[in-house]
């Protein structure tokens, strides 16, 4: 299907964009479409046929002649009728499920495809609330306008046939349609201005409920639930607000509404019933015309559809906005064999007019370990986001192997690149199956599950995984939660300052998941046991087919389940940001074993706070104020005293290059001994 609203960065998305989305919709669902259009105009030709067959009936019964055939004719008219209205039911039904199944597989592939930093930009709750809800209504509208359509159709039918009756019948008949014509614009009018304002409030109550559950402990924790309540249900006034005035509005058009029908029908019915008493008429023309002033009125009785027609312009105008951000282009070209050379040409990444990056120029040689290190801010993560193209850059190259990352073909850029984040989301179902997300491979046999489950022997219900790690999942709070005022944030509860949020909560582009779909077993038991996970899994009662979202793991354990998840993908070149701030400095210790050793001749871009950490990488990348300060290796950097503050906290008037002991009051952790 054509994509009539994407690619509009610079414009600014009003309702008419709504409305295009809205008759792509059509156009996507004009099967099913068709047939309720169909089912709808037989249901308006019996409507129509009806006053007539009818006042026929009637009078037949007063002259006495052929009452049989008129009331063979009636009957006929009402068995299409109501086979019309099931017909144009089922298919209606149809329609609306296919169109907004269609527009959210639509809305949910854009998100996934965007660049993460836009896909960043709307507040989760704000996407929910559009995914779910403005697309229902959005995807009822097709059906709506159908009916909308015949029954306009229907409507001037009506208008014909009293002019068929007497010219003067249908004379009466218009003079009250161009004030009904009026009061229907001005209703539409406002009433669309008010859904706006009332989806508007209804996001950002979504938004701040989802911001308030991803930060509930800090909100129990600091006593402030009644300030987040009162937070959360702001947006309500605003929803009042527009509430009255749709009601208001709704009360005006209603009102005059229901002066103005009354009149026309009796205007109608006057000269009708004058025409009778002169003899120009039959009485069941009499009862025809009441029938079709009903019809001719039934554009000008259309309000609720109005209505909802106006609700669906605003909810496609919110699905618009996010169509509208332009998604990345993916590439055409497969990625040929290669060593895993990581480049970046003159790179800068700005958000908001400042710089994160800033003419980076960068070259990773093949099989390095290579650590980033810097202050909170410098644009750490923004480049390993850049490393995967999970981001692009605002100006400049990055290449894999020499190639251009936007090149190359999304399928072959995951399977060369691989991630592990700070805060990993654990996807696919259950653990096996969460190690092996994304990574391309035929279904396993029952044998192969039976082996995973069979790793090891499975302890009873109750034993404890390792201790030493961050407490249980969900201590961390998410990305985007900011302490209290006053309280003191525990180390890697705060995201860096500038830095893109972590990535590992968004699915790779182009991965679809598929639970159960499990590589090689051996692949997944040499991953878990490389990131030191497999053992605390076996212990856990369904083994590797224990559910991830509900696994009774801490927040060091899930993060290497997220490192087991890079390791499986045996790419060319992996990047993990932040991704062992969760470990006991024993588990990191063997963990950066596994980078450093067994993954030895693969390329490793690691972003590093420890200095333990960077003195076993190969090359290290100084970021300071986005830029590159220096590189080289740790034991070279680690002559700059600017360079060892980055990892201790230096001693007042002290020698910078001298380590001082433990029990050092001058500072909260002494800097380590040169290397």
């Amino acid at each position: 299907m054509s994509d009539p609203v994407s690619g509009l960065p610079q414009e600014r998305v009003t309702h008419k964009h709504g409305d295009r989305l809205l008759a792509s919709l059509a156009r996507g669902t004009w099967p099913r479409l068709t047939v309720a259009a169909a089912a709808a105009v037989a249901s308006a030709a019996a409507a129509l046929a009806l006053p007539a067959v009818l006042a026929a009936a009637v009078d037949a019964v007063f002259t006495g002649r052929e009452t049989q055939n008129a009331a063979v004719r009636l009957a006929l008219v009402l068995a299409v009728a109501t086979g019309a209205e099931i017909v144009g039911g089922v298919a209606g039904a149809a329609s609306t499920a296919s169109a907004t199944a269609a527009l959210r597989l639509r809305f949910i592939t854009h998100l996934l495809a965007l660049d993460v930093r836009e896909a960043r930009r709307t507040p989760t709750g704000e996407l929910i609330n559009r995914l779910v809800s403005n697309a229902s209504v959005t995807g009822r509208t097709p059906v709506t306008l159908v009916d909308m359509a015949v029954g306009t159709l229907t409507s001037i039918g009506g208008v014909v046939a009293l002019f068929m009756i007497d010219w003067r019948v249908g004379a009466a008949f218009l003079i009250g349609v161009p004030a009904a014509i009026v009061v229907m614009r001005m209703f539409v009018t406002q009433v669309s201005g008010l859904y706006d304002d009332y989806q508007n409030a209804q996001g950002r109550l979504a938004a701040r409920l989802t911001d308030v559950l991803a930060g509930i402990r800090t909100v129990r924790a600091s006593g402030s639930a009644d300030r987040e309540i009162t937070r959360v249900l702001g947006p309500l006034t605003d929803m009042s607000r527009a509430g009255h005035g749709l009601w208001r509005a709704q009360a005006r058009g209603v009102w005059r509404i229901t002066l103005l029908l009354p009149l026309i029908e009796v205007a109608v019915l006057g000269v009708t019933g004058l025409g009778v008493a002169d003899g120009r008429l039959e009485p069941g023309q009499l009862l025809a015309a009441a029938g079709y002033a009903a019809l001719g009125l039934g554009f000008v009785e259309q309000l609720d559809a109005l209505m909802n027609v106006a609700y669906a312009r605003s909810a496609a105008r919110r699905i618009s906005d996010v169509l509208a951000v332009p998604a990345q282009a993916p590439g055409g070209r497969p990625l040929p064999d290669g060593p895993g050379a990581l480049s970046f040409r003159r790179v800068t990444v700005m958000r908001e007019g400042t710089p994160l990056l800033d003419d980076v120029d960068l070259d990773i040689p093949p099989g390095a370990l290579a650590a980033v290190v810097g202050r909170s801010g410098v644009g750490k993560s923004t480049l390993a986001l850049l490393a995967g193209r999970l981001t692009d850059p605002d100006r400049g190259q990055v290449l894999l192997d020499g190639h251009p990352l936007p090149d190359i073909d999304p399928g072959s850029l995951r399977s060369a690149v691989a991630y592990a984040f700070e805060r990993p989301a654990l996807l696919g179902g259950t653990i096996a199956s969460a190690i092996a997300y994304g990574v391309p491979s035929t279904r396993p046999g029952a044998d192969d599950v039976r082996d995973i489950r069979a790793a090891g022997d499975v302890p009873e219900t109750g034993d404890v995984p390792e201790t030493g790690d961050v407490p249980e999942t969900g201590d961390v709070p998410e990305t985007g939660d900011v302490p209290e005022t006053g309280d003191v944030p525990e180390t890697g509860d705060v995201p860096e300052t500038g830095d893109v949020p972590e990535t590992g909560d968004v699915p790779e582009t182009g991965d679809v998941p598929e639970t159960g779909d499990v590589p090689e077993t051996g692949d997944v038991l040499e991953a878990a046991r490389g990131a030191h996970i497999d053992d605390v899994v076996r212990r856990l009662p369904q083994g590797y087919d224990t559910p991830a979202d509900g696994a009774p793991l801490s927040g060091g354990e899930f993060q290497r389940l997220g490192l087991a998840r890079a390791l499986v993908r045996h790419a060319r070149l992996t990047v993990l940001d932040d991704a062992t701030s969760s470990l006991d400095t024993a588990t990191e210790a063997q963990v950066t074993h596994t980078l450093v050793e067994r993954m030895r001749g693969r390329t490793r871009l690691l972003i590093a706070h420890r200095a333990a950490t960077a003195a076993r990488a190969d090359l290290v990348i100084w970021l300071d104020g986005g830029r590159i300060r220096a590189r080289g290796t740790h034991e070279e950097l680690w002559r700059d005293p600017a360079y060892r503050s980055l990892f201790c906290a230096e001693p007042t008037g002290g020698d910078p290059g001298t380590a001082q002991p433990p029990g050092d009051s001058t500072q909260e952790e002494p800097c380590p001994a040169r290397p």
